[in-house]
């Protein structure tokens, strides 16, 4: 290998840790972020900013593809930010939904029904892209899943308000 091309290819492998360094920490911030947010906006409003910011996110790594570093970082900034939103939200919906009585036996069914969906669903992605030749399909497929999981969370929301 030349001098230039392991150049190159170094510099490749340090924006992709960066990036991966940059999720882990916006993932840290949000699951913080949106705890505190839920605690003092409700879980309803905190659902739609962190599920538009998750969606934001998902859109990018969709267009990641294009290799501009900018739109990857930006990608996994709002997606680390937006991801809590499927894991904290468990805990913040099995409160809102499940009342005090509930709260410790819906949360664990949420957690087994997320651990289930995802044992189920992780080789998805490799599998599209597999024979797509991009993950951006994939991040697509992700992104529709995600709304329609925001609007089902939603509706309960309203659902019970009206109750």
């Amino acid at each position: 290998m030349s001098d230039k091309t392991e150049k190159k290819y170094m510099k490749k492998s340090e924006i992709v840790t960066f990036g991966i360094g940059l999720f882990g920490v916006a993932l840290m911030v949000g699951k913080c972020v949106y705890g505190t947010a839920c605690d003092r906006f409700g879980g309803y409003r905190m659902g739609w900013l962190f599920g538009a910011i998750l969606c934001g996110g998902l859109v990018l790594c969709a267009l990641a593809d294009t290799k501009i570093a900018a739109i990857m970082f930006a990608a996994v900034v709002l997606y680390g930010l937006g991801v809590p939103l499927s894991t904290v939200g468990l805990a913040v919906w099995s409160a809102d939904f499940g009342g005090e009585a509930r709260v410790a036996q819906l949360v664990q069914q949420l957690q087994l029904s997320y651990a289930i969906g995802s044992l189920l669903l992780s080789t998805m992605p490799g599998m599209i892209a597999d024979r797509t030749g991009s993950y951006a399909p994939a991040y697509l497929v992700l992104l529709a899943c995600s709304v329609v999981s925001i609007l089902a969370v939603q509706r309960t929301y309203l659902a019970r308000a009206k109750s």
